[in-house]
């Protein structure tokens, strides 16, 4: 070593030996060794942050937004933004009593009277007796095929009936022509003239479809049907809590029954009885019956309420005895009533089901042995009665796709009024179409398809006579399945 490294060690030893001396070393080796036997610290959990909110918009002076250096032009900026907003708000307001039908036809159609006075000629045509079915109620599977296999799409038979999504559909129930009518997400109802029933299916239609839209509503129109009494008047349900008769032969739109302004029930459907009593069902899990037999000059039908399901009810059937009704609700249950035997609260069922998910819909067959019932867990369960319904323990299931996400309206599955044994309903899957079931088997019979068939027809409303059915999507178009030749 140099003389440098030996002066840097012997300093060393040097050091080492004081610290010796004064017993500095033995302390420092019992620190380090208590230090090495300590338990190990806790990490301490990491702090949550909470998310931030929304991004406020970038200030920004009035000479960079345009304005003057007053603030006078952003002052009246921002009261016609707020007036806007109020009126947007009063749009949406409800408009109680009778309205006059012409004052409600929408703008584009509002000057074309010819189109209206045509319009309402096809709706004000009464079908006094159905004639009787074509189609036997004991048609095994290959006939129900066969009738199946004959509709068709004409090249006039599709086009954008309303401006928006449709929440409604359904026939007019005359047997010389095809009349459909849809009910869209604010309010409109239109009503297309497909033509009779003799033209020709290959024959080309217009651009636009003979059409009349008129606003009834400000909300959705969540159930369409023409009166079991009189079948020139259109029965409509909306969202805004009400229920209104479009009558063309007295030009107007009458409050059939109305909710008060406190009430913001929105009605999911109703049935009207032999009697002309009708029956409602709102999403606060309650039923309303009115009957118009009851009120005496200018005064309103009697209303009486029962809270029957703890949440929305989807939907209200009647069996053909006019008092067993069926209700399914988003408690997962459907349930059987006597209707002589409601209580405004606390009513005891006939009998009760409850499944996975919400319920959707529930209807009886043409002939009520039979009860189809729609489920959102992928299911359709399909009971067998005798007799009077008093239980819900005979059911079949079927799988099928009822999931339709938020911007396609719900499924409804439906009876074809002229068969006893097949029910149909939409579908999610490709080629676009709906589906069609055979009640004796509970199996699917055919997807029903054409090429001007573009979107999901989400809903399906059979004619009650004719081999005809009629579709809605939710871009506001309909498309017309028919017979080619009569």
């Amino acid at each position: 070593f140099g003389w440098y490294e030996r002066q840097r060690l012997a300093n060393i030893e040097r050091n080492k030996n004081k610290l010796a001396e004064l017993g500095i070393m033995s302390m420092s080796m019992t620190m380090s060794a208590k230090a090495a036997s300590a338990a190990p610290t806790p990490k301490k959990a990491p702090i949550k942050r909470k998310a931030e909110g929304e991004a406020l918009p970038r200030r920004a002076s009035l000479r960079v937004k345009g304005f003057a250096p007053d603030g006078s032009e952003a002052l009246r900026v921002r009261k016609q933004e707020e007036e806007q907003m109020q009126k947007d708000i009063e749009e949406r307001l409800r408009v109680n009593g009778t309205l006059s039908l012409p004052e409600y036809f929408s703008d584009e159609l509002k000057d074309d009277k010819d189109n209206q006075q045509r319009i309402a000629q096809v709706l004000n045509v009464e079908a006094k007796a159905l004639p009787a079915s074509k189609f036997a109620e004991s048609d095994g599977r290959s006939k129900l095929m066969k009738s199946l296999t004959e509709l068709t799409v004409p090249a006039w038979g599709t086009g954008k009936l309303v401006k928006d999504r449709i929440f409604s559909v359904a026939m007019h129930p005359r047997s010389d022509r095809f009349v459909g009518v849809a009910g869209d997400k604010w309010g409109k109802i239109g009503v297309w003239d497909c033509g009779s029933v003799g033209r020709n299916v290959q024959e080309e239609g217009p651009d636009q479809l003979p059409r009349a839209i008129f606003a009834a509503f400000k909300r959705p129109v969540s159930q369409l049907s023409f009166g079991r009494l009189d079948n020139r008047k259109l029965y409509a349900s909306s969202y805004d809590g009400s229920i209104r008769c479009v009558d063309v032969g007295s030009e107007a739109i009458h409050d059939t029954w109305v909710l008060s302004e406190e009430d913001d029930a929105r009605v999911q459907g109703f049935k009207e009885l032999s009697s002309g009593v009708m029956w409602a069902c709102d999403h606060h899990g309650q039923v309303h019956r009115i009957d118009p037999r009851e009120s005496h000059g200018d005064s309103k039908p009697k209303k009486s309420i029962f809270t029957l399901h703890e949440k929305k009810i989807s939907s209200i059937d009647f069996h053909c005895d006019d008092y067993t009704m069926v209700t399914c609700s988003l408690d997962q249950t459907v349930a059987l009533w006597d209707c002589r035997k409601l209580k405004k609260t606390g009513s005891q069922n006939l009998a009760s089901r409850s499944f996975g998910r919400a319920m959707q819909s529930a209807f009886f067959s043409p002939k009520c042995d039979r009860m189809v019932a729609q489920n959102a867990d992928d299911s359709l369960y399909l009971f067998n009665f005798q007799g009077t319904p008093s239980s819900l323990k005979d059911f079949k299931t079927i799988r099928h796709d009822n999931r339709t996400g938020r911007w396609v309206t719900n499924f409804k599955t439906v009876w074809d009024p002229k068969r006893n044994n097949m029910f149909m309903v939409g579908s999610m899957s490709n080629p676009r179409g709906f589906d069609t079931f055979d009640a004796d088997s509970a199996t699917h019979l055919t997807k029903l398809t054409h090429p001007l068939v573009t979107a999901i027809p989400a809903l399906v409303a059979p004619h009650p006579t004719l081999n005809a059915i009629f579709t809605g999507n939710a871009s506001g178009r309909v498309v017309l399945f028919r017979q080619a030749k009569y």
